[in-house]
């Protein structure tokens, strides 16, 4: 019953995105993890709802909108003292923004607050990398940020992120898998960086 509860509530947060767009998906966000009645379950179902999110930087205003929500989330990332909702936040973020990586950015638009606050949600989460129970949503989420800063902040951590991956390859499977599907995103990256460069 309660894990029925949970998916209604979350199904009802996916209608509340797609049909009522006069409220920001941030706001509801943020509204719903840190009322105090919210459950961390419930608190994880909402943010695993957020995978479905797709941001756009096309225009000036899809990338203010896009920044202010991660600003948000790393606000919201950064307080929470749940690993349930750490994780939930890295696999969310990994799915939303992972589209993005096949993006260029566009001349005459500034993505200077983007950039920065992709650069603090990267940061803060390798401090997630060193504890077992997050490299399996960290590392990740790491990967498809490394993937959309500047080139100068990528090949800052491209090699020290790869070593780190690296050293999962011998592991079980699951981290494996998690370690390749990385290390294949990151190169690709590296490679039209080298392409274009």
């Amino acid at each position: 019953m309660k894990k029925k509860l949970l998916k209604n509530k979350c199904c009802g947060f996916y209608l509340l995105y797609f049909l009522n767009r006069l409220h920001p998906i941030a706001d509801i966000l943020m509204d719903v993890t840190a009322n105090p009645n919210t459950t961390k379950a419930e608190a994880v179902q909402y943010i695993k709802a957020c995978k479905c999110l797709r941001l756009q930087l096309s225009k000036v205003d899809q990338v203010t909108k896009s920044t202010n929500f991660l600003k948000k989330l790393y606000d919201f990332f950064s307080k929470t003292k749940k690993s349930d909702i750490k994780i939930a936040v890295c696999e969310a973020g990994a799915n939303f923004l992972s589209p993005l990586g096949a993006y260029d950015y566009k001349g005459g638009i500034d993505y200077k607050d983007w950039l920065e606050i992709l650069k603090k949600l990267h940061l803060f989460s390798m401090k997630y990398t060193k504890k077992a129970k997050y490299q399996l949503a960290a590392y990740p989420f790491i990967s498809t940020l490394m993937c959309l800063s500047n080139q100068k902040t990528f090949l800052e951590s491209f090699w020290p992120h790869m070593e780190a991956l690296f050293r999962f390859l011998p592991k079980d499977k699951t981290y494996k898998l998690m370690a390749l599907d990385c290390i294949i995103h990151v190169l690709g990256f590296f490679m039209k960086l080298f392409i274009e460069g």
